[in-house]
């Protein structure tokens, strides 16, 4: 079985064409109601197909603006997804990044991150989780 992730925005997601490796592709309305219920609370819901590259840590820097929050989960089954089997336990370890301040917060502590490399080091931790979804915020 294939991985899936989803990717949960509160204004529509655009990805520019420099971001090659990062697809995004809207969730079915129908499909929407169920996999919302109890895990996403932005509006605009898609899968994302990238968001364990690079790529994403640029879009992360040059194309979040002030305000965004994006919500990810990451689902290591994509058939569970589809027939709304996912374990409420899937909220129990939240990571919580926030890229104005440079913090990276789980259920261990809040960690900041270095101003100069946060990219880097943001990319070498954990933020695609089947255990909670990942909030990052740009404010």
């Amino acid at each position: 079985m294939s991985a899936l992730t989803f990717i949960a925005s509160s204004r529509p997601l655009f990805i520019p064409d420099d971001l090659s490796q990062l697809y995004v592709h809207e969730v079915e309305p129908l499909e929407y109601v169920s996999l919302k219920r109890g895990r996403f609370t932005m509006p605009y819901l898609y899968t994302i197909e990238g968001a364990d590259q690079w790529e994403f840590m640029i879009y992360l820097e040059r194309y979040m603006e002030e305000g965004d929050v994006l919500e990810l989960l990451y689902i290591e089954n994509q058939n569970d997804s589809m027939h709304n089997h996912l374990p409420s336990a899937l909220l129990l370890e939240p990571i919580e990044i926030n890229i104005r301040q440079r913090t990276y917060k789980t259920i261990h502590g809040t960690f900041l991150l270095t101003a100069n490399d946060w990219m880097q080091e943001l990319y070498h931790r954990s933020y695609l989780s089947a255990f909670g979804v990942t909030t990052i915020v740009k404010y």
